[in-house]
């Protein structure tokens, strides 16, 4: 028997803006070949955590602004919300761009990493 494989869609730019995702999380659309437990993270850098007011202090390190996972019974689509940090939220409010790093993992089997931006 196979293994179970995971892959990640297209993001529409609407599923990008920093409005869509303060109010709605950020929706990452998967596809799974078979019944999948996904856990997914959104970081952004040290650097862009000082600059939008997460992050005070010389740091190092990536912050978590967003989490989330979803189960998936049989194989198909689904969507993967990741909701932002209370934080976050108020720190994305004045921001214009946002440079972030998602990362989503299946239980027992691969990681997938995307660099994204965030804009207005």
């Amino acid at each position: 028997m196979a293994p179970v494989t995971f892959s990640l869609g297209a993001f529409r730019s609407s599923d990008l803006r920093l409005a869509t995702v303060r109010g709605q999380g950020l929706r990452a659309p998967v596809l799974c070949s078979g019944p999948c437990s996904l856990n997914g993270s959104v970081k952004v850098s040290a650097d862009t955590a000082r600059r939008i007011g997460l992050k005070k202090g010389a740091g190092s390190g990536r912050v978590t602004i967003a989490s989330g996972s979803r189960r998936l019974g049989a194989a198909g689509s689904a969507t993967v919300r990741l909701k932002l940090t209370t934080r976050a939220k108020s720190a994305l409010r004045s921001a214009r761009r946002v440079p972030v790093t998602l990362k989503l993992r299946q239980d027992g089997g691969a990681t997938i990493t995307r660099k994204l931006t965030l804009s207005r």
